[in-house]
Formats: C-alpha cells, structure tokens, sequence
C-alpha cells in the first residue's frame, strides 16, 4: 500500500514499504487516469527523482499526449529511507524495491527512462518482469559497461565537499563536469546543484547517503564488467 505525502504543485510524494520495510519514496506527476503510456524515471547511482522534475513536467503537462509519471528515489537516495546495513546497496535489492513501487502504486505496463543505473534496473525488470515495459529510453548506459565510467564515479561518489550555498554548488559541480557538460548555462548549473545538495543538519549535503561509495570499494575498475546483452532480449518481445 502506498502512503500519500506532501508535494507541491507539481507533483505529488508518495511512499511505500520496501520488502524489508525501509520506507522509499517516488514523485508523482500528473493524473494516475492520463490516457496515455505512463513514464516510470529511475535516475542514476547517487542521484535522484528531482534529476527528472523538467522532462516530468513536460510530459505531465502535454496538452496533447498527458502522462502519468513516477520517479523513484532508491534506498539512501532522495526522500527515500537511508539503509542501517550499507551492503544492502545493491542492484538486487533496488530491483525488488522497484518492483514493490510498481507493485504499491499498481503501475500498468508503462515506459520506463533509466539514466545509467536505472537503465541497468530497466534491463534487470526486463528480465524480472517484462510485462511490465512497453517501452524504454536508456541514457548515459547501454549493455556494456565501460571501466572508465566507474573510475570517473568512484572519484567523487561520498567525495563532494559541501558548499555553503546553492551557488557555490553549482561551480563545484562546474570544475567537476564542465569538461563532459559543455552546453549547460549557468541556470542549468544552479538546477544541478539543486538536485545533488539538500539541507542536512542546517548546511547542505549530497542528496544520497555517502556511504554508497562503499559499494564500488571491491569493484576492479580495470577488468570490464560481464555484458548486459542478456536482459535485453526481454526489451524485444
């Protein structure tokens, strides 16, 4: 069962018991009775659902093709409940959490928008569960994962120094990203810093538990990862 939390006018907050009871929380946008497709947003290894607020709305808000969109936030990430055990950090366990969302919330088979761990959740669901994907939209991932992306994750995953305010996040994240992100505007930027710093104990912190970076402490980031290859097949049914 899922329990209906504060929001805004946007979107409203929704939270649901994980297997192991740790509560987890998704953003909802717009009405659960939209006609069309609805889009299920699952954002990356230490990001969030506020990372898909600007595409959620749009498609909320199409006058011509409105959707019901969910994004999720995982365990220790978001308004989601932090683990007490952070080797509960896994894809496995993040897979049956989002299957408990989709499960609460009675998601039909909708299109699902994963960015580089959501779209390796996407890929496991295929293989879980493929009913429930009519369709999916990958970024930033794909079957094979390359080690130099995970060399780039472990080195500022729990590592971002806390900026005294928003601005000064936004030009951290600058120094950090610019070189990958040469297109952002400085608005953009200050979006970014929104959605990666919260207020934790009066100052601003990262919006995930940094004891995620835990989880990539055994990973040898110079041997490649086995392929994904095998979960897509689900996707072309």
């Amino acid at each position: 069962m899922a329990e209906v939390g504060a929001g805004n006018d946007a979107f409203g907050s929704v939270f649901v018991s994980a297997p192991d009871g740790l509560r987890l929380h998704a953003r909802s946008y717009g009405s659960r009775l939209a006609p069309n497709l609805p889009v299920v947003c699952l954002p990356g290894l230490a990001r969030s659902s506020a990372d898909f607020d600007t595409l959620a709305r749009a498609l909320a808000d199409d006058p011509q093709a409105p959707r019901h969109v969910i994004a999720v936030d995982y365990r220790g990430r978001g308004q989601s409940e932090y683990d007490r055990d952070p080797r509960n950090y896994t894809l496995a366990t993040e897979l049956a959490d989002l299957l408990a969302v989709l499960t609460a919330l009675e998601v039909p088979p909708a299109v699902f928008v994963g960015t580089s761990r959501g779209g390796i959740l996407t890929m496991m669901l295929a293989g879980a569960r493929p009913a429930a994907i009519a369709g999916a939209v990958f970024n930033d991932i794909g079957p094979a994962i390359e080690p130099e992306g995970l060399v780039r994750i472990k080195s500022y995953i729990g590592k971002l120094p806390r900026p005294a305010s928003y601005e000064e996040g936004a030009e951290i994240l600058r120094r950090l990203f610019g070189g990958q992100f040469t297109k952002l505007s400085d608005d953009d930027w200050l979006g970014f810093s929104r959605s990666t710093f919260e207020v934790k104990q009066r100052s601003l912190g990262p919006v995930y538990d940094v004891r995620l970076a835990k989880t990539l402490e055994g990973i040898d980031v110079h041997r490649r990862l086995p392929p994904l290859e095998r979960f897509t097949v689900f996707l072309n049914r």
